[in-house]
């Protein structure tokens, strides 16, 4: 749902979730050019396509471990590309929460950006999301790919 604040800036919007509910949801919106009920990660194994943007809002509270994601994600974002994301925050590393949601650390993510070639171009710290009468800390997230040479083509 976090796309009908892109629909305007790109030409061509992929949308991908697991659950065919949120898609359907999704289709009455009329925001995508394509619609796709799967993993971020299968997806990412088998996308042909190069994006210039990769938009992940609510996602990462669900992988815990994000090296995965970061190796995949660097393969099909165009050098100069932006990948925007949320995550809930926590002390070290990544955590499963009592909510089993997965938290993420700000050292952990600046870790994964370093080694995946992205630079951090904005963060900010938010309340994620409203639960049981209080704001679940979180931070949003542009990071822009550099690129790798062999990897750019």
């Amino acid at each position: 749902m976090s796309g009908l604040a892109f629909r305007d800036r790109v030409q061509d919007f992929t949308g991908i979730d697991v659950a065919e509910n949120m898609l359907v949801l999704a289709r009455e919106k009329q925001l995508y050019d394509g619609l796709h009920c799967v993993d971020i990660i299968d997806f990412l194994h088998r996308a042909d396509s190069r994006y210039d943007l990769a938009l992940a809002a609510d996602v990462f509270v669900y992988l815990g471990e994000l090296a995965t994601f970061f190796s995949l994600i660097e393969k099909v974002l165009q050098p100069e590309g932006f990948l925007l994301f949320s995550i809930e925050t926590c002390a070290h590393g990544y955590a499963l929460q009592q909510s089993g949601r997965y938290a993420h650390s700000l050292d952990y993510i600046a870790g994964l950006a370093a080694k995946f070639h992205f630079t951090v171009v904005q963060q900010q710290t938010t309340g994620i999301r409203y639960e049981r009468e209080a704001w679940i800390p979180g931070e949003l997230y542009v990071l822009r790919y550099l690129g790798v040479a062999g990897l750019d083509c």
